[in-house]
């Protein structure tokens, strides 16, 4: 499995990559415009990330907007299948939770990131 991780805090950063190695290869970036450049790069190469952890609140663009330009990035490149998204955040944003045509993502969850609610997401999912 490709797996992507945005998150500007290295802590929360490092922990979910190490967490996540063991399911697949992870790149990590720090900011909403690098994973969406990580993104574009990667379909321009015929290949897609299966998992898309998107922090929330980061420097320069924020998840929902890096969201918004992967999807169309997807539907501009035709991508064969859409990557999962699961967002991320240390705010309680309950209406964020549910998955909807209107955020695009697939899941959320609260930091600190519990590792069970991570695996069951990723069954869920489909990736594990």
């Amino acid at each position: 499995m490709n797996i992507l991780i945005a998150e500007d805090d290295m802590a929360s950063r490092k922990y979910l990559a190490r967490v996540l190695e063991k399911y697949g290869k992870v790149d990590s970036v720090i900011d909403g415009i690098e994973a969406v450049d990580f993104i574009l790069e990667k379909i321009e190469t015929g290949e897609t990330y299966d998992l898309v952890c998107l922090d929330i609140m980061m420097p320069r663009v924020d998840g929902y907007k890096a969201l918004d330009a992967i999807r169309d990035i997807e539907e501009e490149f035709g991508a064969a299948k859409r990557c999962k998204v699961i967002m991320t955040s240390a705010l309680n944003e309950i209406d964020q939770r549910e998955p909807s045509k209107e955020h695009k993502h697939d899941g959320y969850l609260m930091k600190p990131i519990d590792m069970s609610e991570l695996e069951m997401m990723l069954k869920q999912l489909e990736l594990i």
